[in-house]
């Protein structure tokens, strides 16, 4: 009898340290926290939490024969499901940043940076495509003194749509969670700035990291990465830990909340929005309206990557005249005039993943 609950325990430990997988970076082996993990329907299953740890047995429940690893700072990561499976670390690489030389310029004289760059947002329901979207556009962001409002304007984009998703959320959710395409403006602050004013977080100073924490909980950290730059991740929710909403009987439950912001330099302590090199936002939860269909999966992605700067004065603003918004609902057909999409790789901006594009012309179709 000894000997049994011996091995039972034997092996349960052996399962234990292998139900865990931690990934660092190629060059360094640091560990590499918020790296987003997709299978090859596109569905977001999980990330490493603050030390590169993923834990097996807290990822989505899935069916799956590869796996992709997408991070901010690093190059995709496709691996077959087998080899994800077995593995105790895996390496990524970290991506290069190709953008525009910063001009030596007193900043101080200006009340605007415009920070015009490339955008792509995901979205997908009941485990299957409903949106995809990618285009260019300006941020007008207010800076030093100039207490006004960011704004936005969307130059041109592509919208790809399934149909088919887009009827089964109206049939189950109803027109009320609908909720058409949409772009919005970004924060006027870095993302360790705007963290570090919500109510009962902390920003700490640990070595050549910040950590945040909130309630006595690590939920971020900013530190400069292996690209030389500064990057900055913020878990929304505590590990673990689920939001509930609940209004009209709709019944929507957030899993999983992520920032990721990657900014020029190694101001780890304070960095600019001004520097801002590239954004990373997911959402991953569900909705239950009727109880015949249970909760449904919604996430939700949202990519922006920085391939022009400029200042601006109040002045020159208003001689510019942008067509600049808040937040604008996009009509459900694409509005472009070039092929901004075959230019990325001149930004070294990342690719869509496989797992996504090989959903257009299938899943997904061009809205013209």
């Amino acid at each position: 009898m000894r000997i049994s609950i011996f091995f039972l325990i034997f092996f349960s430990s052996i399962f234990s340290a292998i139900a865990q997988i931690k990934i660092v970076d190629s060059l360094s082996n640091n560990p590499i926290s918020g790296v987003n993990i997709y299978t090859d329907a596109g569905m977001l299953i999980g990330s490493s939490d603050l030390n590169g740890w993923v834990y097996l047995d807290s990822l989505s429940d899935y069916q799956s024969k590869t796996i992709t690893l997408n991070h901010i700072s690093y190059l995709n990561l496709e691996i077959s499901n087998a080899a994800f499976m077995k593995s105790s670390i895996i390496q990524m690489q970290a991506r290069s940043v190709a953008l525009e030389e910063i001009q030596a310029l007193d900043r101080e004289k200006y009340d605007y940076v415009v920070l015009k760059g490339y955008f792509r947002e995901y979205e997908t329901f009941n485990n299957r495509s409903r949106y995809l979207y990618d285009g260019i556009i300006s941020y007008y962001i207010p800076i030093n003194k100039n207490k006004g409002k960011t704004k936005m304007e969307l130059h041109q984009y592509r919208l790809f749509s399934n149909k088919e998703a887009n009827k089964e959320l109206k049939d189950t959710q109803g027109s009320l969670m609908y909720l058409k395409p949409s772009v919005a403006a970004i924060q006027g602050r870095s993302l360790l700035e705007a963290v570090g004013k919500i109510k009962g977080a902390t920003l700490t100073t640990n070595g050549n990291r910040t950590v945040i924490e909130k309630e006595g909980l690590a939920m971020g950290y900013a530190q400069v990465g292996a690209d030389g730059n500064t990057q900055v991740f913020y878990n929304v929710l505590p590990p673990g830990k689920n939001a509930h909403v609940s209004f009209f009987r709709i019944q929507i439950d957030v899993n999983k909340v992520t920032r990721s912001e990657s900014y020029h330099g190694k101001n780890f302590k304070n960095p600019s929005i001004v520097d801002l090199i590239s954004r990373v936002s997911t959402v991953s939860g569900s909705m239950k309206r009727q109880k015949k269909h249970g909760h449904m999966p919604r996430d939700y992605s949202s990519e922006f990557y920085v391939m022009e700067r400029s200042f601006l004065t109040k002045e020159q603003y208003k001689q510019s005249k942008p067509n600049d918004k808040r937040w604008m609902f996009l009509e459900e057909k694409s509005s472009y005039t070039e092929e901004f999409w075959k230019d990325l790789d001149r930004y070294n901006i990342p690719p869509l993943m496989k797992s996504i594009s090989n959903k257009i012309g299938s899943e997904l179709t061009l809205m013209n």
